[in-house]
């Protein structure tokens, strides 16, 4: 049988063929993969560009600065010898009258706190107060110190206050104290604004043992505290005002224990929220929790949140007292540091005192505040004295939190005793005396008549005459 294709043809032609059918695959295979390899490492470089991009356009995250720390008094440095400290004239600008001071100052570059300290005639401190470096200005409702010391502070960055480096020190010295007598006064001489260098080495002043002139007690189960001063047999059991509140919304975030006020702020401002929130006069007595106002979305008493303003009365907040501006205000201004905040339970001395509903012609303000507009009639001072004895002013409607002074003057022939309220317990023996008026008060001024000593006269008894009829 004769074959289809010869051997000569099939190695001329068909062989040959063949082989450019391989060598043609084989060419398509290798390019093909060269394209998956340039296109695989487009694709990679790509990548790494975007990548590139991404991290230019994003930068690395700034690591939060580290919160500067703000001791409790029994924390703070011993204090420096007054004698030592440099001087710089009139930075402490004072105003007031009677009693009444209020004291402002500057900013203090790099200070992250300060400590007022009020010194008494014998160079012993008697209040003291830690500020928060947002505060420029105090008030001191009645004021019996001889010396007011402003200690500026730098936290330096360690844990403690071992290293926090005092940047200045100023002080305020009244030379003296102008009271209103029946008797000519001798014209005092002009205050002196100075700081801390003296003429005269003085020791470094130690706080003597004493009491603070208010205690605090918060009642869990009454939404409430109530603020207690002593009586003469030293015992907090003069109540003096009490305050609704608003507390942890369970019961481990406001913790019982007896803690102590700290350092005083403004305006504490709450990180976290999507909307900046802030809450006023803010009083730390435990680490993280603190006395403070309502919650506005600005600086500003108009900005009141007001749900956090009905939240009083309930369990509400993280933790924190949280109570009216009223409330926050007196504590601030009137509870120095070191003084004891005891958070119980319950208590049978407190009681809930309810609150004002919001003004709903003005919804974003407290209706506490004394700044708000067309401000509710506040508490009446009634002052009385007997009238052929002396005068007495300064009383009258205020609104709440008020800083008020009221006067007494002695008629001729009489003199100032003390002032005493309607149970008629001594309320303070100054003529003039400055208070917050947080409730109505009846005070009476008491006079006495001067005693006038009996004339002493040196007139000799007349010896008898010798009698001349009687032998010598």
């Amino acid at each position: 049988m004769k074959p289809i294709i010869s051997s000569k043809v099939f190695i001329t032609r068909i062989l040959p063929f063949a082989v450019f059918i391989v060598m043609l695959f084989a060419v398509a295979v290798v390019f093909q993969q060269q394209s998956h390899n340039l296109s695989y490492t487009k694709m990679l470089a790509d990548r790494q560009a975007a990548t590139t991009s991404s991290a230019a356009a994003t930068p690395t995250a700034t690591p939060t600065p580290r919160t500067a720390y703000v001791p409790y008094l029994s924390d703070i440095q011993p204090l420096p010898d007054i004698a030592t400290l440099a001087s710089t004239e009139n930075y402490l600008r004072i105003q007031g009258s009677g009693t009444f001071l209020k004291i402002s100052w500057d900013t203090v570059a790099n200070a992250d706190y300060y400590l007022l300290c009020i010194f008494g005639a014998d160079q012993t401190i008697v209040e003291q107060e830690i500020f928060k470096s947002d505060v420029t200005s105090w008030e001191i409702a009645n004021y019996q110190g001889a010396k007011v010391l402003l200690f500026c502070y730098q936290d330096m960055g360690q844990d403690g206050t071992a290293d926090d480096k005092l940047l200045v020190t100023y002080s305020f010295e009244p030379i003296a104290v102008v009271t209103v007598t029946a008797s000519p006064t001798p014209t005092p001489k002009p205050t002196k604004h100075t700081s801390t260098t003296v003429a005269t080495p003085v020791p470094t002043p130690v706080p003597p043992p004493q009491m603070n002139k208010y205690f605090i007690i918060v009642d869990k189960a009454d939404f409430a505290f109530a603020v207690f001063t002593y009586d003469e047999n030293n015992q907090y059991t003069k109540l003096v005002a009490t305050f609704p509140c608003a507390l942890g919304r369970s019961g481990r975030m406001t913790p019982t224990g007896t803690f102590e006020i700290g350092s005083k702020g403004v305006w504490k401002t709450w990180e976290g929220y999507s909307v900046p929130e802030y809450s006023p006069y803010y009083t730390a007595y435990t680490s993280g929790l603190y006395f403070h106002g309502p919650i506005y979305t600005a600086k500003s008493g108009d900005s009141l949140i007001a749900s956090s303003y009905d939240q009083i009365g309930t369990a509400s907040s993280a933790g924190c007292v949280r109570t009216t501006t009223r409330g926050a205000k007196f504590v601030y201004f009137n509870c120095p540091a070191g003084t004891k905040v005891q958070v119980v339970a319950s208590s049978d001395l407190v009681s809930y005192p309810g609150k004002p509903a919001i003004d709903p012609n003005y919804p974003t303000w407290d209706p506490t505040d004394p700044n708000k507009p067309e401000a509710m009639a506040g508490p009446a001072v009634t002052l009385s004295c007997l009238p052929e004895q002396g005068t007495v002013d300064g009383g009258g409607t205020f609104e709440d939190g008020t800083l008020i002074a009221i006067h007494a003057v002695p008629l001729d022939g009489f003199t100032f005793v003390h002032w005493i309220d309607a149970a008629n317990a001594e309320i303070s023996t100054q003529s003039t005396y400055s208070f917050y008026v947080t409730n109505s008060v009846s005070y009476t001024a008491v006079f006495a008549p001067v005693i006038t000593p009996a004339p002493v006269t040196d007139t000799l008894p007349l010896s008898p005459s010798p009698d001349v009829s009687q032998p010598a």
